[in-house]
């Protein structure tokens, strides 16, 4: 049997680029599903660390103008998860 360690490395981030059919999937489709999948990978209210955080990108004005709702509907919900 063969043991690999494994070395978390640090300080560094990751990106995808999603090219996609706006004919069969929305920008805030996408948006939506990615800060979901980002929030329900971390407990309720917690900061996540660094190599986890997450950034939404665009490539025009309503990209951006969806960028920052989708921003806002998540802090939104922390705050509201704070509260309890």
């Amino acid at each position: 049997m063969c043991a690999t360690r494994l070395t978390a490395i640090r300080h560094h981030a990751e990106a995808i680029e999603i090219i996609f059919d706006p004919a069969k999937v929305s920008y805030r489709q996408i948006s939506n599903f990615l800060q979901f999948m980002t929030e329900h990978a971390q407990s309720p209210g917690e900061r996540p660390p660094d190599e986890l955080r997450s950034a939404i990108f665009y490539t025009n004005d309503e990209q951006k103008r969806i960028a920052e709702d989708t921003i806002a509907d998540v802090v939104l919900r922390i705050c509201r998860a704070k509260r309890g």
